[in-house]
């Protein structure tokens, strides 16, 4: 009898990307960190290619760009409870400096997650009137937002594969 055992199984492909996902995340806010450290001035380049990654990680049409919208008014809500929190300007820049890399890195992982929530946001907001807005963004994206962001050269890169 010749028995054979059943092959080894290969992993996925992206296993070593999803094992690693919060340290890839937190060298990256590392590095960001350091660039913008070095380089004052790279703040508005590395923000506009962070939102164009954003915006195209979800798809990169009106779904996506309410998802930037989404995880930018959370951030901007985060940054001011933590300023308006603090004792004084000394206070909270040295709490931002000494949690930036945990509290920052887990509270941005969060946003990301609720921020593919937000037409619920605007349902639960604005009701029936909701559904409206919805549907007149998703009409008006199509028609004037997407090509205007085309001709500006702010279309995100096509998703690969």
């Amino acid at each position: 009898m010749n028995s054979q055992s059943p092959p080894e199984p290969t992993p996925a492909p992206d296993a070593p990307k999803r094992n690693n996902w919060l340290r890839r995340r937190l060298d990256g806010l590392i590095g960001t960190a350091a660039a913008i450290a070095k380089n004052p001035r790279s703040i508005a380049t590395l923000a506009h290619e962070s939102a164009l990654t954003i915006w195209g990680s979800r798809g990169g049409g009106f779904y996506g760009l309410g998802c930037l919208i989404a995880f930018v008014v959370l951030e901007i809500r985060m940054f001011t409870t933590d300023a308006v929190t603090s004792d004084s300007v000394i206070g909270f820049l040295g709490m931002e400096l000494l949690t930036l890399i945990f509290r920052f890195a887990f509270q941005s992982i969060l946003n990301s997650l609720i921020a593919l929530l937000w037409p619920a946001f605007v349902l639960q907001l604005l009701g029936g009137w909701g559904i409206v807005l919805l549907a007149g963004g998703w009409w008006g994206y199509g028609r004037w937002i997407a090509p205007y962001f085309q001709r500006r050269g702010l279309a995100p890169p096509p998703k690969v594969g």
